[in-house]
């Protein structure tokens, strides 16, 4: 069975309101700054752009269910299954992409059993706590898998790593936490959203977008920004190695 059919399948089998689940607590970094210092249809505005992006992510997969409360977005899948998953990171990589349009996000992601029960509007499992206690430790502009998410993939799913591409989604760096650096995986959104765009005019243009954010903002704040551009740029510079190492073998 193709890929394609096992998620037409999966697409028809009703949700069960418990089961092991992938979740994402997705942050709006900066939100109460952001009410501010702009006027309340300006934030509306802001607001309805990214809803607009869940609610394509939603209407058209059945795989995902996504909720907001306030500045924080919280995704689940229907189940444990590579298309559930595939799906949910594409999801959570084009909705903590608004950086790039000035809005900069935050998250965590785990996996365990959860329950998602959509008519009662019931949320609950360990993994929803796991990931928001590590969205708040996390200290720099991006997503960071917990450790039951890397159990699941590497013990538990080895198929899904032989799936072609399949470690183009995350990425391992050393990430900025507020009580130090940890080496862990992260959502790798710079390689799937610029796809085959040079290494150097992404950099470029992911700096301008950080200068221009840091320009709005001083204090702590700034740290979340620099911390960043420190991750971009060893992120950039594994990139360019391998790269160089590849025309060098040629």
């Amino acid at each position: 069975m193709t890929v394609d059919n096992q998620s037409k399948n999966n697409n028809k089998e009703p949700w069960k309101p418990r089961d092991k689940r992938f979740v994402a607590v997705l942050d709006i970094m900066g939100f109460k700054e952001l009410v501010a210092k702009n006027s309340h249809l300006e934030v509306y505005e802001i607001l309805s752009k990214i809803n607009n992006e869940i609610q394509h992510q939603q209407d058209h997969f059945d795989l995902l269910y996504i909720t907001t409360f306030s500045d924080s977005i919280f995704i689940f899948t229907k189940d444990d299954t590579f298309q559930s998953f595939q799906r949910f990171i594409i999801a959570a990589t084009i909705i903590s992409s608004t950086i790039l349009d000035g809005i900069p996000m935050n998250g965590a992601i785990a996996f365990g059993d959860i329950t998602v029960n959509k008519q009662k509007n019931i949320f609950f499992g360990q993994p929803i706590i796991d990931a928001h206690l590590l969205q708040e430790s996390l200290f720099y502009y991006g997503v960071v898998f917990h450790n039951s998410v890397d159990l699941r993939i590497y013990k538990e799913g080895k198929e899904l790593l032989s799936i072609n591409n399949f470690k183009n989604y995350f990425i391992e760096v050393n990430t900025p936490f507020k009580d130090g650096n940890i080496i862990c995986n992260n959502l790798n959104w710079i390689e799937l959203l610029t796809g085959n765009v040079p290494y150097e005019r992404q950099k470029e243009r992911l700096n301008d977008i950080l200068i221009s954010l840091r320009q709005n903002v001083s204090g702590r704040p700034r740290k979340y920004i620099d911390n960043t551009s420190v991750v971009f740029n060893e992120w950039f510079s594994f990139c360019e190695e391998v790269e160089r190492r590849f025309h060098s073998a040629d």
